[in-house]
């Protein structure tokens, strides 16, 4: 499978026998009005471990700082199945005055299943905001191993 666009958080991918889908991959949402470089948030794709990607928000008077990052590959398993995964981390620092509370989002991308198949998001200092959630709850048509290259 090959990622042939990217529009926003929807990204386009072709498999062997040349058919195209649309999946969801919602690495960043913003925040409600907020203004920000669509292109700069797309560049992430196509992942590749090591990548990674700065981008500016603003609502308002508030400002942002997002860091997109493409860390590892790994083998994570939920209930819909166990799945090779490319594992993006976003880190958010706030870019108001005084102290600059940090928040990580980590995802796991499984590109046989085309979607965020896990993620969870924890504070600058380590503790979970919320807790870990996997993000596909139920079975796939074809729950694999997906083959995203070496974690080596």
């Amino acid at each position: 499978m090959t990622t042939e666009a990217v529009d926003g958080v929807d990204v386009v991918t072709v498999d062997a026998l040349h058919r195209r889908t649309i999946h969801p991959a919602a690495f960043f949402e913003p925040h409600e009005g907020a203004q920000f470089d669509r292109r700069s948030v797309e560049r992430i794709w196509p992942l590749e471990i090591g990548k990674t990607v700065h981008f500016l928000e603003t609502a308002g008077s508030q400002r942002w700082l997002n860091v997109l990052s493409v860390s590892r590959v790994e083998t994570v398993g939920v209930p819909a199945g166990v799945f090779r995964a490319f594992v993006v981390e976003r880190t958010v620092t706030s870019m108001a005055p005084g102290p600059r509370p940090v928040v990580i989002y980590t995802y796991w991308y499984a590109p046989d299943a085309g979607t965020i198949v896990k993620s969870a998001v924890k504070s600058g200092g380590g503790k979970p905001v919320t807790d870990e959630a996997d993000v596909l709850g139920y079975p796939l048509s074809r729950p694999s191993t997906a083959s995203v290259g070496s974690a080596d």
